[in-house]
């Protein structure tokens, strides 16, 4: 009987040999002349017993191994997903961000306080975007994202009449929206649901 290419096998061979041993023990004071030796029933009996009893622990732990690699690569699998619709999402706004700011070519009022809400509103939704998936960068885009809201804020408060004024806004606007697409361009460092949180997936 080779002990190692039974083992092989994983559980059902750990569980073949402890029986099998146990089936040998009672065999050979079975072949014994006279009484079987009560003292030596009882030494088999709590063998048996304990060779089920690592077979169920052992048994156990391999549910749990098997569990937590399937929990594994399915956060694998959600962690891949939730990157290419991050990602997609950022590269849509950018977009809608870039089509704004080339449009900002009047300065009336109406007109700019038009595209600057909208820019401020793509930038808020990215922000708040970023923020799930990537905390530090988006410590990094705060700065960007206070600027452009002090722009718009400055806009609203500028009087219709001030055109010159209107005009400076509006080049300040297109330069921190442009710094903050550039920062967002940059790879996403995708921290959301590492291994350690495999456990909180139901």
């Amino acid at each position: 009987m080779d002990i190692v290419k039974i083992l092989g096998l994983g559980l059902s061979g750990l569980t073949f040999l402890l029986f099998a041993f146990s089936f040998r023990l009672i065999s050979q004071e079975q072949k014994r002349t006279g009484q079987p030796r009560k003292g030596i029933l009882q030494m088999i009996l709590v063998f048996m017993l304990l060779a089920f009893i690592s077979t169920i622990i052992v048994g156990w732990f391999g549910i749990v191994q098997n569990t937590n690699k399937q929990l594994m690569a399915r956060n694998d699998s959600l962690s891949r997903q939730y990157s290419v619709l991050l990602n997609a999402y950022t590269n849509y706004i950018n977009a809608q961000t870039k089509k704004q700011i080339d449009s900002l070519s009047k300065t009336d009022k109406q007109e700019l306080m038009k595209q600057a809400s909208a820019i401020q509103a793509n930038t808020d939704s990215l922000y708040h975007a970023i923020s799930s998936a990537d905390p530090e960068k988006a410590d990094s885009l705060q700065q960007n994202k206070i600027k452009i809201d002090s722009v718009v804020g400055a806009i609203t408060r500028t009087p219709r009449t001030d055109t010159q004024q209107l005009r400076i806004l509006r080049e300040r606007l297109i330069i921190h929206t442009r710094a903050f697409q550039k920062t967002t361009s940059a790879p996403i460092n995708l921290q959301v649901m590492k291994a350690e949180r495999v456990r909180k997936i139901p």
